[in-house]
């Protein structure tokens, strides 16, 4: 066996099918549905969402952190009518947040936070592209072409307590890299298990730049079930260095 398998190697494993295993490993990552979380309707949160909807309780408690113009508050509201959802979301951008109060503002059901919710409370800077987008982040990437506006940053643990919110059904995140300093602000929460499902957003080139990794994440959320998000749900995964796929993707957090 071994024999084959060093021929094996021998044969493919060269400089010549460099080049077809690139594209064979593109096409098996898209296949994988990694690189597809620009989106939540082309992403698979859809599908998450539909699939917790059996599962929350009437009137869950739901945080959407990182809200942009409200693409996923939109789609929360929508599949989760009957449960009349209680939302708390957050956006520090004032653009961003100008869109969502014009839209949302209304809801006395949604409670909307002009800022941003991280590792401490203090004022830091959000790097916002020119061109718009939903790339706004508090991790300064290579990308030169971006605004810088100071914002306030808020931790998860403290609004529970100023807000008497004593857990969480459902917790969405989407910050562009930002995603552990998040859960760094949620330690008390965390710890008292009074947070029941997490979805997060993992593999930019600002994760990288942020030192967030699957590990850390399994390190931090010891207590919970790790799931990939698929086009038609959640695949369960087996903490292993080979699923560290640094390409931009969705993983869903469960209490065990």
């Amino acid at each position: 066996m071994r024999s084959i398998k060093k021929i094996v190697l021998q044969i493919f494993a060269t400089t010549f099918f460099q080049p077809f295993f690139e594209k064979l490993h593109y096409i098996a990552l898209k296949g994988m549905n990694y690189g597809s979380a620009n989106s939540p309707l082309d992403s698979g949160e859809k599908a998450v969402v539909q699939n917790f909807k059996k599962q929350l309780p009437q009137n869950p408690v739901i945080f959407d952190v990182g809200a942009n113009n409200g693409q996923y508050l939109e789609m929360l509201l929508n599949i989760l009518a009957e449960k009349k959802p209680i939302i708390h979301s957050f956006e520090p951008d004032a653009k961003a947040f100008q869109k969502l109060t014009e839209k949302f503002g209304h809801l006395d059901h949604v409670f909307l936070n002009n800022f941003a919710l991280g590792d401490q409370e203090n004022n830091s800077v959000l790097y916002v592209s020119k061109e718009g987008g939903v790339d706004s982040s508090l991790i300064k990437s290579n990308n030169h072409d971006f605004l810088e506006y100071n914002i306030q940053v808020k931790t998860l643990d403290a609004y529970c307590v100023e807000h008497n919110i004593s857990k969480i059904d459902f917790l969405k995140i989407d910050t562009e890299g930002y995603e552990m300093n998040v859960l760094k602000g949620a330690v008390n929460m965390i710890a008292k298990k009074a947070i029941h499902k997490i979805q997060l957003e993992h593999g930019s080139i600002q994760s990288i730049m942020a030192g967030s990794s699957l590990y850390t994440y399994k390190k931090i959320l010891p207590n919970f079930k790790l799931f990939h998000v698929k086009q038609d749900g959640m695949y369960p995964l087996k903490y292993s260095p080979k699923n560290e796929i640094f390409y931009n993707s969705n993983y869903v957090f469960t209490l065990k």
